[in-house]
């Protein structure tokens, strides 16, 4: 069963938009699978932490963002009665993700009707993705795919979503793909691995704060390069470019425009995700 699996990293320094200037920021994602021919079923705990290179190197909630998919793959094309190296496979996805902060506190700051408490306020969510994946296999593996993603109101904090003033809306509606590839190189008797990966989402929400439905402000994007020397097999240099909404829990008010650079886990043979 073809995926294409998200990294674990850990990637040093930086600024990220509300946090400040960040000592480091890890990415906690190891993938619990079972694949059958047709069905696969994944589990992934994931846990994003960043800490603030501030005097006391201060960890805000980290993000808990567990998920379970199912795949369902459609059955590969046959030549002659045989499946070709190459064959592209289409894997149709569905996937049920939380995300929260671990923290208990007002949504709001005491004392203020529109000041988000991004200290200890409580954010919790949960969303759907239902997509569809396109895999080539082979020495220059490549995968795209396109979906959307639905948040739903199931045990979500409540001014998440029914705040008044819609500059404070979240964005419940979202279009989102991903294209990216595996390029094999020599660095001189070294062989080597790269992948090179591209991801976008788009916010749809007429309640978005924002009055034009095409603005950047309703873009995220990033572009991924990882390089991965075969003789290391699961780690890899990984350099990063972001651009949009923060994905760190209830920061996401806050735009970022950074580059990120570190190492990579838990690649395997698998395509980089966003």
């Amino acid at each position: 069963m073809e995926r294409a699996a998200e990294l674990s990293y850990v990637t040093m320094g930086g600024r990220q938009g509300l946090s400040g200037k960040v000592l480091f920021e890890a990415n906690i994602a190891p993938h619990l699978y079972a694949f059958g021919e047709r069905l696969g079923i994944e589990l992934t705990p994931k846990i994003l932490v960043r800490m603030r290179a501030d005097s006391s190197f201060t960890v805000r909630g980290p993000s808990y963002m567990p998920r379970a998919t199912i795949h369902l793959r459609r059955k590969r094309q046959l030549i002659g009665g045989e499946v070709l190296p190459d064959t592209l496979a289409e894997v149709f996805s569905l996937t049920f993700s939380h995300h929260s902060n671990g923290q208990g506190g007002p949504f709001y700051l005491p004392d203020s009707t529109r000041t988000i408490n991004t200290e200890t306020g409580s954010f919790t969510t949960n969303f759907v993705d239902i997509a569809f994946t396109e895999f080539s296999r082979g020495r220059r593996a490549t995968s795209s795919s396109v979906g959307i993603r639905v948040y739903l109101t199931l045990n979500e904090t409540g001014a998440l979503r029914r705040t008044g003033d819609s500059r404070d809306q979240y964005g419940r509606y979202r279009l989102f793909g991903s294209s990216q590839g595996r390029v094999p190189f020599t660095l001189g008797r070294w062989p080597m691995n790269s992948n090179i990966a591209f991801a976008w989402q788009y916010i749809l929400d007429r309640q978005f704060g924002i009055t034009k439905f095409i603005a950047m402000e309703r873009v995220n994007f990033s572009v991924s390069y990882l390089v991965l020397p075969e003789i290391l097999r699961e780690t890899g240099l990984y350099v990063q470019y972001y651009y949009g909404q923060d994905y760190y829990n209830i920061l996401y008010k806050s735009r970022l425009n950074s580059v990120r650079v570190g190492v990579a886990l838990n690649t395997g043979n698998h395509l980089v995700n966003y």
